[in-house]
């Protein structure tokens, strides 16, 4: 799987770099997706339904020692796969 953003990954700091690396394995290992991860890239299109976005929720927890509240379990709260590598930094 390849890793891009909108900006063909020139401006991407290595913390974001590691971070959407590491966002690509979860997926390519929970979803089974082959597609290129774009950091701007809606992450619905990533995620089929509900059980996805949970597989995806329950690797990040476990990889970043972190835990999502009830509240923040909003699909709308990651719009955009940049929107949950976010949301990881605010975490940790």
């Amino acid at each position: 799987m390849k890793i891009i953003d909108v900006n063909g990954g020139e401006k991407m700091d290595k913390s974001n770099r590691a971070m959407l690396s590491k966002l690509t394995e979860i997926c390519k290992e929970n979803l089974g997706i082959n597609d290129t991860l774009i950091m701007e890239k809606s992450l619905a299109s990533y995620i089929n339904n509900s059980i996805d976005f949970i597989k995806i929720v329950v690797a990040v927890e476990t990889e970043y020692n972190i835990e999502f509240t009830d509240d923040e379990l909003e699909t709308d709260n990651f719009e955009t796969v940049k929107d949950l590598i976010e949301f990881i930094q605010n975490k940790l």
